[in-house]
C-alpha cells in the first residue's frame, strides 16, 4: 500500500514549500531520485535566473554577477545560463578570484575602498 503525503499549509504557500511538496510527492509516486534531483536543480536555476532578471530590470542594469559556493555547481550554473540566454543580460562569474570564502575578503576590501572614496 502506497502512502500519500498530506501536509496542511496556509493558503498562500511559499515557493519553497510548494517545491518541497512536489519533491515529496514525486518520491511517493516512485519517481527516480535522479529525475527528482534534476527537476529540482532545473527549477531552482530557472527561479534564480528569473529573480536576477527581475532585479536587473528593476534597477536598469544589464549585467548580473553570480558568485558563491552554489555557483560552483556546474549543472545549476548551466541551467541559469540557459534561462538567461534569451535576455540581453551579461553574466559575470568568478575567474581570477575564488567564488567561495576565499573571495569574500576581496569583495569586502573593494567595498571599503569604494565607501572611503565616496565620502
Amino acid at each position: 500500500m502506497r502512502s500519500r503525503c498530506l501536509v496542511a499549509l496556509p493558503e498562500r504557500r511559499s515557493t519553497g514549500a510548494r517545491r518541497s511538496l512536489s519533491v515529496i510527492d514525486a518520491r511517493l509516486r516512485g519517481d527516480r531520485p535522479e529525475a527528482i534531483a534534476r527537476g529540482f536543480h532545473l527549477g531552482f536555476g530557472r527561479a534564480l535566473a528569473a529573480a536576477a532578471r527581475e532585479l536587473a530590470e528593476g534597477v536598469n542594469v544589464d549585467t548580473v554577477v553570480l558568485s558563491g559556493g552554489v555557483i560552483q555547481n556546474q549543472l545549476l550554473l548551466g541551467d541559469i545560463r540557459d534561462a538567461l540566454a534569451p535576455t540581453k543580460l551579461q553574466l559575470w562569474l568568478n575567474r581570477d578570484v575564488p567564488p567561495n570564502d576565499g573571495g569574500i575578503s576581496i569583495g569586502q576590501a573593494s567595498l571599503a575602498v569604494y565607501a572611503r572614496e565616496a565620502t
